[in-house]
């Protein structure tokens, strides 16, 4: 049984023996506890012994961890085996061990978690909004080093006009410049000069590293690692509210009519973007018996997504409630069958090049495409026609906010979307409910005092 002492009014420790040391002595485990203020006597009892139960139990499986011994980084180890592959999409799964591996093991991986403090935190947020913090810095060769980009291994790794670029004396950005110094097998300071160091990070983004930051530490309370999240005693930056970026009609219109003489396939795909308001990972997860032709309505079970360690995979969609069925236009479902029809002819070309699947968006001989690729394609299409920048994400809020705007209810708009609540729908696209809240008293002075 474990040993409750008492050390201070509202602080215990915990001893747990788990057997003997070749040298005779007893192996023991510590766990220090603190119990909020106001509890009577019974409740820490009640608690304490809680406590001792799970933690004897974690110590006998041998899952056990010290948080006074135990640094961050070996805490995050076991935290991306144990919960985030389980409970994250693998996108998501990768982005975060992106962000941990990027900024936050390198500034606070070395402390002992149990040592982490709020002053640890606050330094590290305000390190990120620092000059130089950001990854969109300018960096040039250094002239000693210019003719390692006539090596093999760069021309063979690397994208011809970055190489180019260098040689002229113009400027790289770091995914250039990492590419480089990774096919060199050396440090990108070994071979270049920063002459741009970029800006800080937004206050969203330092907002992202703090929530999941405070996910982690949230799990090693659960776990009883630690007492506490220092996270919670720490306000990250204040996030301004920004209006989703989208088209107005007129814009949308002249979007449509450049598509003219672009691929059938991406002529496609950005209709349904714009029709449905579709996630470009459900758009690239469509099946062809995923399309009611007959009634003009698709169903939506399915996202595809890419990311470096997984390929290119296909996941169920975002929410459980973005799994849905949506009313598409007739002018898409004509698109659809006209890119059919030339999926089948380039199936006959190909023979057994062909890769069978039901898929509707592939490549030229049937194998699935990366969705990447399709905002690569959309970057240049928007490049190429001088087009206002939008992501293609963005044609997404086009479609939901030209739906505000024309009064379509929102609890429709948000089920269209696959929402899986109806506030997300209101917090996001606010600005176009305000401009139809305008339109409706506009509209209300005409019928009043109409003549």
């Amino acid at each position: 049984m474990p040993s409750i002492e008492k050390r201070t009014e509202n602080t215990y420790r915990i001893t747990v023996s788990c057997g003997y040391a070749p040298n005779g002595s007893k192996i023991r485990k510590y766990k220090k506890v603190t119990l909020p203020e106001g509890l009577s006597e019974k409740q820490k009892k009640i608690e304490l012994n809680k406590i001792a139960v799970m933690f004897e139990k974690t110590v006998i499986n041998g899952t056990y961890l010290d948080g006074e011994k135990v640094t961050l980084a070996e805490f995050v180890d076991k935290w991306l085996v144990d919960y985030a592959k389980r409970h994250y999409a693998p996108k998501t799964f990768y982005n975060s061990k992106r962000m941990l591996e990027l900024r936050i093991l390198p500034a606070l991986g070395h402390i002992k978690i149990a040592r982490l403090q709020p002053v640890h935190v606050i330094e590290f947020y305000n390190n990120l909004a620092e000059n130089g913090m950001r990854l969109d810095g300018k960096y040039t060769i250094k002239s000693t080093k210019r003719a390692l980009l006539d090596k093999p291994e760069v021309i063979s790794s690397v994208d011809k006009r970055t190489i180019e670029r260098l040689k002229s004396n113009q400027t790289s950005d770091i995914k250039g410049v990492s590419k480089i110094a990774a096919a060199l097998n050396s440090p990108v300071d070994k071979i270049f000069d920063i002459v741009d160091n970029g800006k800080g990070l937004s206050s969203k983004s330092v907002s992202n590293y703090h929530g999941l930051l405070s996910t982690v530490l949230t799990t090693a309370v659960h776990w009883q690692i630690i007492d506490s999240n220092p996270c919670e005693r720490v306000k990250p930056p204040k996030v301004e509210h920004k209006e989703a970026k989208h088209y107005e009609p007129e814009q949308l219109a002249e979007l449509l009519a450049c598509l003219d003489n672009e691929p059938l396939k991406y002529q496609t795909i950005v209709n349904i973007a714009v029709y449905g308001g579709m996630r470009l990972g459900e758009i690239m997860g469509l099946c062809w018996s995923d399309i009611d032709f007959e009634n003009n309505v698709i169903t939506i079970s399915k996202a595809r997504q890419y990311t470096p360690t997984t390929g290119i995979i296909t996941k169920s969609p975002k929410t459980a409630k973005s799994n849905r069925r949506i009313t598409i236009s007739p002018i898409v479902t004509g698109l659809l069958k006209t890119h059919r029809k030339e999926q089948l002819e380039n199936q006959i070309k190909c023979g057994d090049l062909w890769y069978e699947s039901d898929n509707i968006f592939t490549a030229w001989n049937g194998e699935l495409t990366n969705p990447d690729s399709v905002s690569g394609w959309f970057k240049g299409f928007i490049a190429r026609h001088n087009l206002p920048v939008i992501t293609f994400h963005q044609l997404r809020h086009t479609s939901a906010s030209l739906l505000i705007s024309q009064g379509i209810d929102i609890v429709a708009v948000s089920k269209r979307l696959g929402h899986s609540q109806t506030s997300t729908t209101l917090n996001i696209y606010s600005h176009a409910l305000e401009r139809a809240d305008y339109e409706a008293s506009n509209a209300l002075d005409s019928i009043i005092y109409k003549k």
